[in-house]
This record gives C-alpha cells, structure tokens and sequence, in this order.
C-alpha cells in the first residue's frame, strides 16, 4: 500500500506498474496522479485509441470481464502501453461471491507488461482481504486521502502568492473550512480569486473573502450552536431560515449540524487546541471555536443532540416528518432540554 509522494515519485521514474487501486477522497490529487500516468503513457497524446475509461457506477453486474481481459492484451497503436481505468466497480467494498471473486482474478491475471489496469473506487472494506489480495500480488494499492489542514495552507498561500496575492490567515483558514479541506473545490476558489484581483496588490482578508467566496456554512453552524447553548431560539431560527436562503436544503443542514456535534463530541475529550486540531484534521479557526464551544456544553448535551440528529434523519429519510418540520423541530427541542430528553 502507498500513498500519492511515493506513487508521484514512482511516475517520476517513469516506474508505471500493471495494475492499480486508487481510493479515496482527494480526487484532486487522484486525478492528477491519472494524468501524469497518462502522460508517461503517450495516452494523453492517443486520444480514446489506446485508452478506455468506463464507470460501473456501483453496478457490478454490468462489468464485462472477459472483453475487458482482451482489452488488455491488446496492443497499444500509438501509446507505450494501453490504458484501462475502471471507475466504482463495487469489487472492493463488499464480500463476493466465488464467482465473482474468480472473474476478478480471472481480469487481474490478464495484467500484463503492455498494459495498465487502474481500478478507481471512492471507497473500499480493508477487511476483504481476497479482493484486495488479488491487486496487491500484482499490482499498487493507492489512497487518496484527504491533505492537512497545514499542507492545504502552504499550497493555498503558495497558490495566490504566484498571482501576487496574499491572503491573511484567517481568510485562509476559513476559505479551507469552507471547502471542507477538498483540494479540487479549495483550486476553484483559489483560481476565482487569483482572477478577479491578478495584479491588484489586494491583501485578501475575512471581510473581503465574505465578498466573493463560498458562503461560510460551517461559521454560521458555528453562530447556530452557540445560540442552542444560549437557549436563543429566534437567533438559532434566523440563522437556520438565513442558510435556506442561501440554497442549503434542511437534510444538508442537517448533517452539517450532526458533523458538528460529533467534531464537538471529539473535542471534548482533547487536551488543547492543537489536540482538535490533530484528531480531527480542520484549521486553526475550527480548532479553537470548537475548544471554546466545549465549555457552553456539557457531555451530556452533546451526546443528546447527536442521537436527536440521529432521530431526525431516521424520521426524515423514512417519511415520517417532512425535512423542513423535521429540522426546525430539532432546533427548539434541542434548545429545550426536557423536550430533548424526552425526545431520545
């Protein structure tokens, strides 16, 4: 198993292997890694010649193992080497059956020196052991996992610093908190910003960023669950009608407030700041809110509003309630501690 330095550094060396897993959330970066496989390749240059790229989307019945092994003993015309991505085969996350099982053998064994299989999946279950065996005896098991928050500052400052921009640091946190530490939404906005003020000598900072970015999602769920703890139930409303406004449905709302109180549910058991921001990999800015937050509720709370989230969804996803009742009903029992109780 290796993560994207050593792959890069492989590619580097023009050391491209066989076979391939890629998984996980940074599709920034595993995209790039595709792309500089198919520039090693010549695929990039061959066009859809010698290079096949197909999405199962889950289905893994629809997966044709046996053109696919020809596939692969086809000669590349143009390119060194032809090139199969197979995006979300479903091979990896779930135990197979022993038919299945040997068709992916069966197309792993078709591997050869003139080809490269790339499996890309956005997830897969360690504990399947055969699957996962069958591409390690040949091949690179790859995740793509999500960068730190310290690494997305240098490269975010980096970024803008090329296009003579500077941005504080708490513009910079924020931006990263709005992205959600995902490079490829992070690179849109950063661009965005690099395009409207490229030779300005603009220092962007918070009140600027308000301007032009991405709404601050997390900040506002921030502002709502501080109004919780101060029992403010008109502010906890306004803010909650303000991101419906702003496009967000209530079932994403929700879960951003169910994120919340797990990230909250962590902190309380952290030493320090610098121990939130470790454990849960967000910037300085979430970091310290949440250390501060934690005081404003107790274990007990916190445990009791995410099994409330919990309940809500169960509710909402099985049509008991409509989403938009079901979430402001959470807002006014979770500011009203007996309703709360009664609730879980």
């Amino acid at each position: 198993m290796a993560n994207y330095l050593k792959l890069m550094q492989e590619i580097k060396e023009e050391k491209i292997r066989p076979l391939y897993l890629f998984y996980g959330e940074e599709t920034y970066l595993l995209n790039h890694a595709l792309k500089a496989i198919e520039q090693v390749l010549g695929t990039d240059a061959a066009g859809q010649i010698d290079k096949q790229d197909e999405d199962y989307a889950n289905k893994i019945d629809r997966i044709p193992f046996n053109d696919l092994a020809f596939s692969l003993m086809t000669p590349a015309f143009i390119a060194s080497k032809r090139l199969i991505i197979l995006r979300r085969t479903a091979l990896f996350d779930k135990t197979l059956s022993d038919d299945m099982l040997d068709n992916l053998i069966h197309l792993v064994d078709a591997t050869n020196p003139y080809a490269v299989l790339i499996f890309v999946e956005d997830k897969i279950d360690k504990r399947r052991k055969k699957n996962l065996q069958a591409v390690q005896e040949k091949g690179l098991l790859v995740e793509f996992s999500k960068e730190k928050s310290d690494s997305l500052k240098r490269w975010g400052a980096a970024f803008l610093g090329r296009e003579g921009i500077k941005i504080t640091g708490d513009a910079l946190d924020s931006l990263i908190s709005r992205c959600d530490n995902d490079m490829l939404l992070l690179r849109s906005e950063l661009e965005k910003i690099a395009l409207a003020f490229k030779g300005q000598n603009t220092v962007i900072n918070l009140e600027l960023l308000n301007q032009i970015a991405l709404p601050d999602i997390q900040g506002t769920i921030f502002n709502l669950t501080d109004n919780i703890a101060a029992k403010n139930a008109q502010n906890a409303l306004m803010l909650y009608h303000n991101l419906i406004e702003q496009r967000q449905s209530p079932q994403y709302i929700l879960f951003m407030v169910g994120r919340h109180f797990r990230q909250l549910a962590v902190a309380l058991n952290c030493r320090n700041v610098e121990d939130v921001k470790t454990k849960l990999n967000v910037v300085d800015f979430v970091a310290r809110k949440l250390w501060q937050q934690k005081r404003t509720f107790s274990k007990e709370q916190v445990e009791a509003i995410y099994l409330l989230v919990a309940d809500t969804d169960y509710k909402i996803k099985s049509g008991q309630i409509p989403e938009a009742m079901g979430m402001e009903l959470l807002l006014l029992q979770a500011l009203e501690p007996s309703q709360m109780t009664r609730s879980v």
